[in-house]
């Protein structure tokens, strides 16, 4: 809702001369106030097509889920794909969608349901295929030696 450094809110500001006053967690509000945002302009018209946009944010929001996906690091390099090209592919195809590697061996999926749930299905399917490739290459390699 916030945007990254604060974009969507000082675009109200720019496009709809709003400004949008999100109490921070430090802030000590009221209670069930922390869900509240202010919207402060000059304009009625103005406040509530921005009360508008937030609330459709919002609504988009509640659909997010965040998947985790543990997957072992040596796999990594087949969902990044030769120059970053898997990653973008399905980046580009599910455009809504964050994929993060983690030190930790997971995949994070954060995005819009059904997508999140695409992506995660593909990212199972690219380490499968990389687990069924290994093995493979290795019983080939152990057959050449005879």
């Amino acid at each position: 809702m916030i945007g990254k450094n604060g974009a969507n809110i000082k675009k109200h500001k720019t496009d709809h001369d709003v400004d949008v006053i999100v109490p921070s967690q430090e802030d000590e509000v009221t209670e069930g106030a922390s869900d509240k945002v202010l919207l402060v302009g000059s304009k009625a018209d103005k406040i509530k097509v921005v009360k508008d946009i937030i609330a459709a944010t919002v609504k988009e929001m509640a659909n997010f889920v965040t998947e985790n996906l543990a997957v072992e690091s040596k796999y990594h390099g087949s969902i990044i794909g030769p120059k970053g090209a898997t990653i973008k592919k399905i980046s580009e195809k599910y455009e809504t969608v964050s994929i993060k590697l983690t030190e930790e061996n997971l995949v994070v999926i954060r995005g819009p349901k059904a997508d999140a749930e695409a992506v995660t299905k593909e990212i199972k399917a690219i380490v499968e295929e990389a687990k069924q490739f290994a093995v493979r290459f290795i019983i080939i390699f152990l057959d050449t030696r005879f």
